[in-house]
């Protein structure tokens, strides 16, 4: 199993991006996505990304994939719904899981979910 949280693979066409206009609402909170060239927690800088909660940002790293991108977003959201559902306990391999699901899901059905939810 793959740990999405590291930044362990670069694509070959990396991709970057600025940081105008870019949120995420999390259950009805806004998040700010901060793109970063090197994201850092615990002095450890080879992580994809991160959410700070009380700040409300989303921080993720620039210059890779945009798939890789998308699916470190898809993580650090569902580390903040399950904040904000209150549950505090969660393991990074379950979470890994249903991100990169729901980014293949997202990615892969656009037309279905403009459709439905247009």
């Amino acid at each position: 199993m793959r740990d999405f949280t590291r930044v362990d693979v670069i694509a070959s066409k990396p991709v970057k991006i600025d940081n105008v206009n870019k949120t995420v609402n999390i259950m009805g909170f806004t998040y700010k996505i901060v793109m970063s060239d090197k994201v850092e927690m615990d002095d450890n800088t080879g992580y994809a990304g991160k959410i700070l909660y009380q700040n409300q940002e989303i921080h993720v790293k620039d210059g890779v994939h945009k798939q890789y991108r998308f699916a470190t977003l898809m993580h650090e959201v569902i580390h903040g719904l399950l904040y904000h559902f209150g549950v505090s306990e969660h393991d990074e391999e379950s979470i890994d899981m249903i991100a990169n699901g729901m980014a293949s899901f997202i990615i892969n059905n656009k037309d279905l979910l403009n459709e439905w939810t247009a």
